[in-house]
């Protein structure tokens, strides 16, 4: 994956509502203006692409296969999973996801996952400078 300061994040969002990508991806794109945002069709095939955050807000065991499966093809990742069942909370913390969002989900929610994640990786933020790294 790439990172840091002269890259530009690569984002994929696994969702089934067009509405549910246009607010996530809009939120994340407040966030890190620059990223490059691809919606992944849910067309009953996996589609991959190779990603440094992968938004993944499906319910139940579509989602829970898309985690599994985005997990195993690209470790390094970041995954945030949206999803209306707690119960895969568990299997979030095993897998290291990097956030687990239940719903119903929030707006203010996501961005504070998508502002933690360009400090942590340290990727561009169009609202403050990123924290220095030691």
């Amino acid at each position: 994956m790439r990172k840091g300061e002269d890259s530009d994040m690569r984002a994929a969002f696994y969702t089934e509502s067009r509405e549910e990508y246009q607010m996530l991806s809009g939120k994340l794109l407040e966030e890190m203006p620059d990223a490059e945002l691809h919606y992944m069709e849910q067309d009953g095939y996996f589609h991959f692409w190779d990603s440094d955050m992968i938004v993944v807000a499906l319910d139940g065991a579509r989602g829970m296969e898309t985690v599994l499966e985005c997990s195993s093809r690209y470790p390094q990742a970041m995954i945030v999973w949206v999803t209306d069942d707690k119960y895969f909370a568990r299997m979030a913390i095993r897998r290291h996801i990097f956030d687990f969002i239940p719903r119903p989900l929030s707006e203010e929610r996501f961005s504070e996952t998508v502002r933690s994640a360009a400090v942590q990786w340290g990727w561009k933020s169009g609202r403050r400078p990123l924290l220095e790294q030691e």
